[in-house]
């Protein structure tokens, strides 16, 4: 049995039953001086909290939708930026941002607990250096982690730049490879920065 509303929670699911625009209607104090909450930043956690439930969505123009019949298993992912799949990009990180949040029912994914739902993001690939199992604007699913095996496709930021990639180090020596035969492999000198982000769980085909 899923876990009940709590008092708050409640409150703020009533008052958008009772009018869905109330966020346009109404500042995010006024909100939460009507459901116990006395700052603002509390409310916006509390229209998350719905949200990762399936109580209420947001339509394309950002107004809430309460829905009929909750949906339990559904949890809204951050959409952060564009991991990039090819080797030259002239792009830096200085954009990367959270863009959006994706409905995805967390019954489907290689997920251990509701407790690790914060350690996974969504990003959208660009590029084809990882067909056949990433084309370009698939949704990829990544779970935090500063580690990576060689068989892991890994989220990485080398030389500022957001990639996705198979990576091996020998003796501190970094090389990423591509699953696309007609993508060059990249030797990295001691000079190229690489941090991992994280690994791929999941693509989401835009195809």
């Amino acid at each position: 049995m899923s876990k009940p509303l709590d008092i708050q929670q409640k409150k703020l699911f009533e008052l958008l039953k009772a009018n869905r625009r109330i966020t346009e209607t109404l500042t995010l104090k006024e909100i939460g001086e009507q459901i116990g909450i006395d700052y603002a930043q509390g409310v916006i956690n509390k229209l998350r909290q719905l949200e990762n439930r399936g109580y209420i969505r947001k339509d394309e123009k950002g107004i809430y939708q309460v829905l009929k019949d909750p949906i339990e298993d559904i949890f809204y992912f951050p959409l952060i930026g564009f991991a990039h799949c090819w080797n030259l990009v002239e792009t830096s990180l200085d954009d990367i941002s959270e863009q959006e949040r994706i409905p995805f029912p967390t019954k489907t994914l290689p997920i251990g607990s509701k407790e690790d739902l914060g350690k996974f993001f969504f990003t959208r690939a660009k590029g084809n250096s990882m067909e056949p199992a990433i084309y370009e604007d698939d949704l990829v699913l990544i779970k935090y982690q500063k580690e990576a095996t060689e068989s892991d496709k890994t989220l990485l930021v080398h030389n500022g730049t957001p990639k996705i990639k198979y990576l091996k180090a020998t003796d501190g020596q970094y090389t990423l490879f591509s699953l696309n035969k007609h993508t060059d492999t990249l030797e990295l000198s001691p000079k190229d920065e690489v941090d991992i982000i994280g690994v791929v769980k999941l693509v989401v085909s835009a195809r």
